[in-house]
């Protein structure tokens, strides 16, 4: 497929370093944008554009508008991932519709539609990952003395815990969470301990 040349007032000479030159015209900064809301990397962006990733790096610091399109795409993309690595560490309920086919005792065929539903529930390494990114003075994994920082969070939030919640509250929310870790390690019906 042949390109379509750019007009001769979009089209703008850019110099980078040790006299290379490439082309640059307006269309690029929405290229860009698309790309990166795609979740290019910077290097994918520029073969996909046929340019050097030497004069793309330029043109994010250079230009304001291809650095604008740069961070927003990119955004775009980080936020999609992090709604979704969301989901996975709370668990989720997916819902669909599916058509189903059959006949009946005459031999009549049918066909309707059935709504379903899924359960995934929550993931732990999804959930450390999360609140290791997000609350990294909390459940960062540092050792000292053979003790690591999470097992010393994990400790205070039990003592708070015990100062909130009654005995019988504490009894379900640990059976809850040994339930919840059982069927997420494929144990049926797990123990209450």
């Amino acid at each position: 497929m042949r390109r379509k040349r750019p007009r001769l007032e979009e089209v703008e000479i850019v110099p980078l370093h040790e006299g290379v030159s490439t082309v640059y015209n307006k269309s690029m900064a929405p290229r860009i944008f698309d790309l990166a809301k795609l979740g290019l990397t910077r290097e994918q962006i520029a073969g996909a554009l046929d340019v050097s990733f030497r004069a793309l790096e330029q043109w994010i610091t250079d230009r304001g508008d291809v650095q604008k399109a740069w961070n927003e795409g990119k955004w775009i993309y980080d936020h999609g991932v992090e709604i979704a690595l969301q989901r996975k560490a709370m668990g989720y309920d997916l819902e669909w519709e599916e058509e189903v086919a059959g006949s009946d005792s005459l031999g009549r065929p049918w066909t309707r539609v059935v709504k379903k539903k899924k359960h995934f529930p929550p993931d732990t390494v999804a959930a450390m990952f999360w609140l290791k990114n997000r609350q990294p003075e909390r459940w960062q994994d540092v050792v000292h003395g053979g003790v690591s920082l999470t097992q010393v969070n994990n400790n205070t939030l039990q003592v708070q815990m015990e100062k909130v919640l009654t005995e019988e509250e504490q009894k379900l929310m640990r059976s809850i969470a040994i339930k919840t870790l059982s069927q997420m390690n494929g144990i049926p019906g797990g123990t209450n301990t």
